[in-house]
Formats: C-alpha cells, structure tokens, sequence
C-alpha cells in the first residue's frame, strides 16, 4: 500500500512477508469523521491505542506497539 492509496481510502493493507531487517513503510489514515463523536472530541484532544502486528501465520505471536493521534481541526 502507498501513501496516497492509504490517504485516499484505496488498497488496504493485508500482510507481508519480510526477511530479518527489512523494512515496510505502514501508513495509518485519519478517522473518518463519521466513527467520531463530534460532541466528544475537540482540537488537542489526542487519542491513544495500541496497534498489534502478528509474528506468526496463525497471530499466536504478535508485537504491539502504543499510538497516539492527535486531533486539529477540520480544513475550512
């Protein structure tokens, strides 16, 4: 998945395989303003979660990592 197929909602990001090392670019979009309250978040508010990425086929084994996303406003 590209940058701009993920900013435009296109390809999505299923798996990968990668050899020790390498590296993946993974490009997370913003939340549609649909799946948020208007009522409960404003400018500064930052939401926080944790994203887990599976080590194994089966994702008995997985690596998760602490996100943080920071709300603005709206373009005018």
């Amino acid at each position: 998945c590209s940058q701009p197929q993920a900013l435009t909602g296109g390809k999505k990001f299923t798996s990968a395989s990668m050899a020790h090392g390498e590296l993946l670019p993974i490009y997370f979009t913003p939340v549609p303003a649909e799946k948020i309250s208007r009522s409960s978040i404003s400018p500064g508010v930052t939401l926080t979660g944790v994203v887990s990425f599976a080590k194994d086929e089966l994702g008995h084994k997985a690596d998760s990592y602490a996100v943080a996303l920071l709300a603005c406003e709206p373009p005018r």
